[in-house]
């Protein structure tokens, strides 16, 4: 297994130490790594602390929305677009009903770092233009759950995702699937 830890503060090219403990079935563990900073921290600790931002139906930058379970999952995906003014984050609504009802949708969304404000960059669901290959059914939840995992084919083009759609029914009735999705700065997979 690993421990995902992130930097808060952190500022590319340094380097941060983190120490991690914990405890599993009464013994403890511990670990101390200190690695380069890959990615540039515009979530700084002001911006942070300083309120919260709501953004739901309508609201702050959200899409308008009935009944699509909005935020179901969500994923940090960085600076995806490279403006360097916004972080990106994927946030799934399990009952989007694009190509087919409750079928599920991932919602790419901008959000400036000083000022909290979202912004929609693109929706990946059935029949969307920005995933012309993606094809669900009826009730299959996409978007119930969300991983970030990088620039896992190396391409530097894309960062690619996991969606979880826990009742596609490939394979055997709500057997479930995750998608692996590259999604370039347009927030197109």
């Amino acid at each position: 297994g690993a421990i995902c830890v992130g930097a808060p503060g952190g500022t590319a090219g340094t380097t941060a130490s983190v120490s991690v403990s914990w405890t599993v079935s009464g013994t403890s563990y511990s670990a101390t790594a200190a690695r380069a900073v890959a990615y540039e921290d515009v979530w700084s600790a002001t911006a942070m602390v300083s309120g919260a931002t709501k953004v739901a139906s309508g609201t702050n930058g959200g899409p308008t929305l009935a009944g699509d379970s909005f935020g179901t999952g969500v994923a940090w995906l960085g600076d995806l677009n490279g403006d360097g003014t916004t972080e990106e984050i994927a946030v799934g609504a399990v009952n989007a009903d694009f190509g087919a009802t409750d079928a599920g949708a991932v919602y790419i969304m901008s959000i400036d770092a000083a000022t909290g404000a979202a912004s929609q960059l693109s929706v990946l669901g059935s029949g969307q233009t920005a995933s012309p290959g993606l094809s669900l059914a009826v009730g299959d939840s996409f978007g119930i759950s969300l991983a970030w995992l990088g620039d896992l084919d190396g391409d530097g083009d894309s960062q690619e995702i996991a969606v979880g759609a826990n009742f596609d029914d490939t394979g055997a009735t709500d057997a479930g699937a995750v998608h692996v999705l590259s999604v370039d700065a347009t927030g197109s997979a």
